[in-house]
């Protein structure tokens, strides 16, 4: 077991174990001491996937020392031209788990959320073949997982995707059989708020009207970003003391569909049988 480290993290209104308000946000609180209570991994109840997006950034090193000291192997998507730029936050990485493909500078594959069409196949290829070249450069093994950025997918990508060795996991899924927990951290929430979220579920309008988005349970993938967001990595002791409390454990092992149904959703929205809003700022 490593030595606790002592991290200085900045603490948005972390409300370990409590549910959180819609309040503003809360004072900032700073030079906090951060030892941590572990995951005691008990996993009677199962196993969830930490992932994290958008890295390396300039809170690696705090993000993958609170993840040691609260001992949850994660899974890091990062962006190919931070992993060029930060090799040493990709090797940071690696000591708290797998580093996979989310891109190399985060382009939309349909343009569904960006309004900028699709990519050509090359661009597409270009995009996920870069990255793996600059992680491993980086001294990571070659990424087998990428995640689309905004949840942007249809099967023809996901087949050169998969041309290249890469399967997908999206960082969302249907809100009924889907398991795969979407943070929002990326929305502007407290850290007690993504604990919450987390935790508890949250209602969302991102298909055809508002859905609830059950909390974690078993195998569910939690999505999470590496973006120098203060309030993700104050979250994680909140979340790790109600995966205790219900006996949850964590893994950095993919589940073998983690398409979170998508995928053949995306079929039915190109038949004209469904309508989704995927228009995520992530």
């Amino acid at each position: 077991m490593k030595a606790l480290k002592l991290v200085v993290i900045t603490l948005v209104a972390i409300l370990v174990g409590t549910a959180c308000s819609d309040a503003g946000p809360s004072t900032f609180t700073t030079s906090v001491a951060f030892t941590g209570r572990p995951l005691n991994n008990d996993a009677s109840a199962g196993r969830v996937i930490f992932t994290f997006d958008d890295g390396p950034s300039n809170t690696t090193p705090q993000l993958v020392t609170t993840l040691n000291n609260v001992h949850v192997p994660a899974v890091f998507f990062d962006i190919g031209l931070n992993a060029q730029n930060n090799p040493t936050g990709v090797r940071t990485q690696m000591t708290a788990g797998t580093i996979q493909n989310h891109t190399w500078d985060h382009a939309s594959m349909t343009g569904d959320s960006t309004g900028t069409g699709s990519l050509t196949d090359v661009a597409a290829t270009s995009e996920l073949t870069r990255t793996n070249n600059a992680i491993v450069a980086a001294g990571a093994p070659n990424p087998t997982l990428w995640r689309p950025p905004y949840g942007d997918i249809n099967n023809h990508f996901n087949t050169l995707a998969n041309n290249v060795g890469l399967r997908p996991v999206m960082p969302y899924g249907d809100p009924v059989s889907g398991n795969i927990v979407d943070s929002n951290d990326w929305n502007g929430l407290t850290a007690a708020q993504i604990v919450t979220y987390v935790t508890q579920g949250y209602t969302a309008p991102w298909y055809t009207g508002p859905q609830f988005f059950h909390g974690i349970q078993a195998d569910t993938i939690i999505s999470m970003h590496d973006d120098g967001n203060p309030a993700t990595i104050a979250s994680l002791q909140g979340i790790v003391d109600y995966m205790n409390a219900h006996h949850l454990g964590a893994t950095s092992t993919m589940r073998p569909d983690a398409t979170g149904g998508v995928l053949a959703f995306t079929d039915a929205i190109a038949s004209g049988a469904a309508t989704v809003n995927l228009d995520f700022p992530r």
